[in-house]
């Protein structure tokens, strides 16, 4: 942004009272509303106020695409020019300098102002942002309303999907999350929340479908992919152990223990695999392979051991597995530990309620969860029948 680098001179001139200097730097500066509002705030303060209200005008024509005024100096400069013109940009632009500078308050007391007045998507994202854990059903008309402006901005489209998540609305996430994958069924910044929308609403398959054609560049941030993957691979084989389908359900266990490059996560030396194979040691015992169950219950007892320094949800099936065994002490303290590491998280809560017998306790938090989509496999048999 050159325009920038103008901008911070004029200023150094305008501090040293020296205006006439600072306009001549404004003057040569490549074109910006920043600029305009600028020239029109101090042409006002030389009394040349035709000139300045001309100026005004063609600020407020510019578009405010790729605009992002964050100085102080700048706010004064809007502060003014709110007492001249009531245009929508003119509290838009403020409000994202009191961002900036961490006023958040005052920004979400200027935005509303502008109600429905401006015809730019990202107005309704920065708005709808603002009041999202405040008032969600502003957000989602926000978020609508950019969709509705410009329905090819796949940010938009995220931002509204995330948001129908948060409130537990897959149904109307599942929806949004298509419209994105549509217009960039290749790209996996589409492909991932739809994959996940689909795993929310129970359509395992099709998730699974849409990640086999997915390809994430490794970063931080895409851990969970392969997680939804691997999430997917065992609600089916649940699915198939119900449907007394045993072999079928092997072949999505052991699909849920790869660790497809493609998705953007590297296969830790010792992975979390406890759940998968609690299944696997089920679907022996019943199909009476002595060895293999055997095989399996020795690599159990190791997952339960590794599991005291993880914090994840499967602690849920290691600690009841010690249970069955008689190891109450090292249950409690597993569950203990990843109550303290998972900020007190319900499922963890639960699972303490049930070491301890406090049956009515885990029926209320049961209550809280049961709906939640990552926690489904753990109220299904034959998981459940650890309970």
């Amino acid at each position: 942004f050159p325009s920038e680098t103008f901008l911070e001179l004029a200023i150094t001139y305008y501090h040293l009272g020296l205006t006439e200097e600072a306009l001549t730097v404004l003057k040569n500066s490549p074109s910006n509303p920043i600029i305009y509002y600028w020239e029109a705030y101090l042409f006002n303060r030389l009394g040349k106020k035709e000139k300045s209200k001309s100026l005004l005008k063609k600020a407020e024509a510019q578009s405010p695409y790729l605009v992002f005024p964050f100085r102080y100096e700048t706010a004064n400069v809007f502060q003014w020019v709110l007492k001249e013109s009531n245009n929508w940009k003119n509290k838009y632009y403020l409000a994202l300098i009191y961002w900036n500078k961490g006023k958040i308050e005052k920004a979400r007391e200027l935005l509303p102002e502008c109600k429905n007045e401006p015809d730019y998507p990202p107005f309704y994202l920065t708005r709808g942002k603002f009041f999202e854990n405040i008032d969600n059903s502003y957000s989602l008309k926000d978020y609508n309303h950019a969709v509705k402006l410009d329905n090819t901005d796949w940010r938009a489209w995220l931002m509204l999907t995330n948001l129908y998540e948060k409130i537990g609305d897959y149904q109307n996430s599942l929806k949004s999350a298509e419209a994105i994958y549509k217009q960039r069924p290749n790209d996996y910044i589409a492909s991932v929340p739809y994959a996940k929308a689909l795993f929310k609403i129970g359509n395992y398959s099709k998730s699974i479908s849409v990640l086999d054609k997915t390809v994430v560049l490794p970063n931080e941030g895409m851990g969970e992919v392969r997680s939804y993957y691997n999430n997917a691979h065992i609600m089916l084989a649940i699915q198939k152990i119900k449907q007394n389908k045993l072999q079928e359900a092997i072949i999505h266990l052991n699909k849920a223990k790869l660790w497809p490059e493609r998705l953007g996560s590297g296969k830790p030396y010792d992975p979390d695999e406890i759940v998968s194979d609690y299944l696997e040691w089920y679907i022996w015992n019943r199909l009476g392979e002595k060895e293999k169950a055997s095989a399996m219950l020795l690599k159990l007892d190791h997952q339960t051991k590794i599991g005291a320094r993880r914090s994840r949800r499967n602690t849920l099936i290691a600690a009841l597995i010690l249970r069955k065994e008689g190891k109450n002490k090292e249950a409690l303290k597993l569950v203990q530990d990843w109550i303290e590491k998972s900020d007190n998280n319900d499922l963890a809560k639960r699972t303490m309620a049930l070491l301890k017998g406090d049956d009515k306790k885990a029926k209320i938090i049961l209550e809280k969860i049961k709906d939640i989509p990552e926690y489904r496999m753990f109220f299904s048999e034959p998981i459940k029948s650890l309970l």
